[in-house]
């Protein structure tokens, strides 16, 4: 009520009604649905490599003391760069090509998976470990049987924060490198100072990151309805 009334004579700010006007508009849009699907391939796809990236250097943990100091090394410096540091790393290598914004995205998420890999490596049963001994001493069918069902937890931790994150970097990144996307839709309606229209894509991005962050959610709650933390009397092939 109040912003549709204090904006009602404003040439800058749109009003909620020319916000939801335009944004009905948008829908109508072709163009605005291809930019939401390439927004979302940009986001599903650095996050599925940023987590298998994450995982694998994550457990060099279990496998290796100096595979996880080499992997140490190289998270620690990703962690404390921003993601706009990163963004002009990536433009000095590749320009503004189509690789530039998935490259930006999976550095910057990266850690996310790391960490909470690492998380549940260091709380790990050690008893499943010590009864896992008993039946084999190859690590890799110790991690296969033991350590990786314990980790999935740790995962779906690190995908969910991750997710939050790339959509946040996608966008953004749009904004400055990509032609087409959410952000390349609220950079072109800056500068042509459609603010209704940038308020309404603005409310579109909200829109689809909260659905995509209420359906990983779901599917990780029906994962869980059903898992099982380990079966201590399978049988080491």
């Amino acid at each position: 009520m109040y912003w549709q009334f204090l904006l009602k004579k404003s040439f800058i700010v749109p009003t909620p009604s020319g916000t939801a006007a335009a944004f009905i508009h948008l829908l109508k849009f072709p163009d605005t649905w291809r930019n939401i699907v390439s927004t979302t391939i940009r986001v599903y796809i650095s996050l599925f490599f940023a987590t298998v990236i994450g995982f694998i250097l994550g457990s060099t943990q279990y496998f290796s003391n100096y595979l996880s100091a080499i992997s140490e090394t190289l998270i620690q410096p990703i962690q404390y760069t921003a993601a706009a540091v990163v963004s002009i790393v990536a433009i000095v290598f590749f320009g503004l090509s189509p690789v530039t914004p998935y490259f930006v995205i999976i550095i910057a998420i990266l850690p996310n998976t790391y960490v909470a890999t690492r998380m549940g490596l260091n709380e790990m049963k050690k008893d499943f470990l010590e009864l896992g001994e008993i039946y084999t001493n190859s690590k890799l069918k110790m991690f296969k049987h033991i350590v990786f069902p314990q980790l999935i937890p740790y995962t779906w931790i690190g995908i969910i924060r991750s997710n939050a994150i790339a959509w946040k970097l996608a966008v953004t990144a749009e904004v400055f490198i990509a032609l087409d996307g959410l952000g390349f839709m609220v950079s072109t309606y800056y500068r042509m100072h459609k603010t209704a229209k940038l308020f309404a894509t603005v409310f579109i991005i909200i829109l689809i990151g909260f659905f995509f962050d209420q359906l990983i959610k779901t599917v990780k709650n029906k994962y869980f309805a059903n898992y099982d933390t380990i079966n201590t009397n399978k049988k080491f092939k």
